[in-house]
């Protein structure tokens, strides 16, 4: 027998022990109409009838446990991701698109196995105008790296010009133009690679991968936004 199944027997009982509670107070109610007043009678009455409301509720509930049965679906349907039951979910949803060119990893993460809609629009929303969230995050990205304070994409960039050998970088970037310098040259370079959303997660609700390309390197540059794009945190990671 499964923990659900076990579970609603539990909740069957408790509902026969609330109908019995219902129906002495009904007796008692009754015997007692003679020396109430409206307000109580009206009071007594309204309490026994969500008393019976509760009961039923919790009965049904019950039965539904002792069936398996499984809650009535709840689709939302997401660019690239397709249909999604908001009331039987799995804990991570992947998916793939090409985005300026390249391609880009797509991931939906949840810890429970339903939720409501409300938050699913905000996915939906970032899906649907990538291409001004990824500007957005850009901008986010450019005023770290010109802020003299900014400790995250200048070191990020810094980091590869230091290890990386001078053959690589010259793959990579122009180390002969006079015209850039080699630091500027490789911000050009970083692009979207990665979203995960975590709609359960107000304050990481969007979690954006950059990088400079997966055969250079495995560190990223990861913004992360509210799911109204607000940038929360930057940090390098690999």
């Amino acid at each position: 027998m499964l923990p659900k199944q076990l579970m609603g027997i539990g909740l069957m009982l408790l509902s026969i022990l609330f109908t019995i509670g219902v129906w002495m107070q009904l007796i008692r109610t009754i015997a007692q109409l003679g020396t109430m007043g409206s307000a109580a009678k009206a009071g007594s009455f309204t309490a026994i009838g969500l008393m019976v409301f509760f009961t039923h509720s919790l009965a049904k509930y019950s039965l539904d446990l002792i069936r398996n049965k499984a809650p009535k679906p709840r689709i939302v349907t997401l660019p690239h991701f397709g249909k999604i039951n908001l009331a039987d979910l799995d804990s991570c949803y992947d998916a793939e698109t090409v985005f300026n060119g390249k391609e880009i990893q797509l991931d939906l993460n949840f810890e429970k196995t339903s939720m409501g809609i409300r938050n699913m629009y905000a996915v939906k929303n970032i899906l649907d105008n990538l291409d001004a969230f990824d500007k957005q995050n850009k901008q986010y990205i450019l005023r770290d790296f010109e802020d003299e304070n900014g400790d995250t994409v200048k070191f990020y960039l810094e980091h590869h010009l230091e290890v990386a050998e001078e053959e690589e970088l010259a793959a990579f970037i122009d180390l002969n133009d006079k015209t850039s310098e080699p630091i500027r040259q490789l911000f050009g370079k970083i692009h979207l690679k990665r979203v995960g959303f975590y709609p359960e997660n107000e304050g990481g609700f969007a979690i954006f991968d950059y990088s400079l390309g997966e055969d250079f390197t495995n560190y990223l540059i990861v913004v992360i936004t509210d799911k109204d794009g607000k940038l929360k945190e930057m940090t390098m990671e690999s």
